[in-house]
C-alpha cells in the first residue's frame, strides 16, 4: 500500500528552497523546480528526469529526482534526492548512481519539455 505522506517533507523543502532562492538580494536568476508538492498552485513542481543522451525517452531515462536548482543558462548547480520511506541500502545506491550515470535532466513543464545539462560544477546530495 502506497504511502500517503510519501514526499511531504520533499514538497516542503522545495517551497521553502524556491521562496529562499526568489529572497536573495540581488537576485541570482537561478530556477528550483521540485516533484511532491501541489503542481496547479506552484508552477515549478514537476517530475525531474535525469537520463542519458540528447533528447528524453523512455529507454535512455535513467532516474526520477526530487529537486533541481538551475542557473539560468540552464545548467544543472544541484540535485538533490530525498528519501522518505525506508529503502535498503542496495536500492538507495542505485537512485545515487542513476543520478550520477544522467549527463542531462528533462523536465516536462505544462506541454514543453525543457533540458538541463549535468556539468562537472553539478552537485548532488
Amino acid at each position: 500500500m502506497p504511502n500517503p505522506h510519501h514526499g511531504k517533507h520533499t514538497g516542503k523543502f522545495g517551497l521553502w528552497l524556491t521562496k529562499y532562492i526568489q529572497s536573495l538580494n540581488p537576485p541570482r536568476g537561478y530556477t528550483v523546480i521540485y516533484d511532491h508538492g501541489d503542481a496547479e498552485k506552484y508552477p515549478n513542481v514537476a517530475a525531474i528526469k535525469g537520463f542519458y543522451g540528447d533528447q528524453v525517452a523512455n529507454k535512455n531515462r535513467l532516474a526520477d529526482i526530487d529537486l533541481l536548482v538551475a542557473n539560468s543558462d540552464g545548467e544543472v548547480l544541484l540535485l538533490i534526492e530525498i528519501e522518505e520511506s525506508k529503502m535498503p541500502p542496495k536500492t538507495l545506491l542505485g537512485d545515487v548512481f542513476s543520478i550520477l550515470f544522467s549527463n542531462n535532466v528533462a523536465v516536462k513543464m505544462g506541454d514543453e519539455q525543457k533540458y538541463f545539462s549535468i556539468s562537472p560544477e553539478t552537485r548532488l546530495i
